[in-house]
């Protein structure tokens, strides 16, 4: 079994680190919710969108390091480790930030790698050095997806998901955290998106799976 993931917002969560910034700044008011998408919006209403696009290169670039795990996931990414699973990060992000600062975005994710690498280093499935990927762009996403024959993806992004050259055999898994705690949404009548709202959540689901597989052995 072979699981691929996403890493911005699918991992990692910068909630917190965009909000901090923001009421630090005087962006945003300390009332707003701890929420990417409120303190996207709310910056974009009152400072337009050069001043959001300026956020989001330093958040991802030199606050990188300041990002928290999604909650749950270290307790999934050990559950893959004691089944063995195997498992792939692939993302999508340009090299360098549209910002007029520019950071080197593909560096900051190996720099943080690096300061977790006691999280990752004895899975017996997963490597940082050869099974983590930062694509360029959705297309080079969805190939590589493809490439690597992953049997399930898990993404935040439904574009991703709901690509039309996304890998008909690949089952894929919405990471949604602010909806319901399981969905299904039909986007065709043979390949669903699952839409699941916590990992703890997308863990029972493949501790299920595998107990079927053993059933059917």
């Amino acid at each position: 079994m072979i699981i691929g993931i996403d890493l911005d917002n699918t991992i990692i969560t910068y909630d917190l680190v965009f909000y901090n910034y923001a009421v630090k700044n005087n962006f945003i008011h300390s009332n707003l919710p701890i929420d990417k998408k409120s303190i996207r919006d709310s910056i974009r209403l009152s400072h337009g969108d050069e001043v959001w696009t300026e956020l989001q290169g330093i958040i991802y670039g030199s606050k990188m390091n300041e990002a928290d795990f999604a909650e749950g996931f270290l307790d999934f990414f050990q559950f893959t480790s004691r089944k063995s699973i195997e498992i792939r990060i692939i993302s999508h992000k340009s090299r360098f930030s549209a910002s007029k600062a520019t950071y080197d975005l593909h560096k900051a994710v190996r720099v943080w790698f690096e300061q977790n690498a006691d999280i990752f280093q004895n899975h017996p499935c997963f490597k940082v050095s050869k099974d983590i990927y930062l694509e360029p762009d959705l297309v080079s996403k969805v190939q590589r997806i493809q490439e690597l024959s992953c049997d399930y993806f898990i993404d935040d992004l439904e574009e991703v998901l709901t690509d039309k050259h996304f890998p008909f055999r690949t089952q894929r898994i919405l990471y949604a955290p602010r909806n319901s705690y399981f969905q299904e949404t039909l986007q065709d009548k043979n390949n669903a998106v699952l839409q699941i709202s916590h990992w703890k959540h997308i863990q029972k689901f493949f501790e299920k799976k595998i107990e079927c597989l053993h059933v059917n052995e």
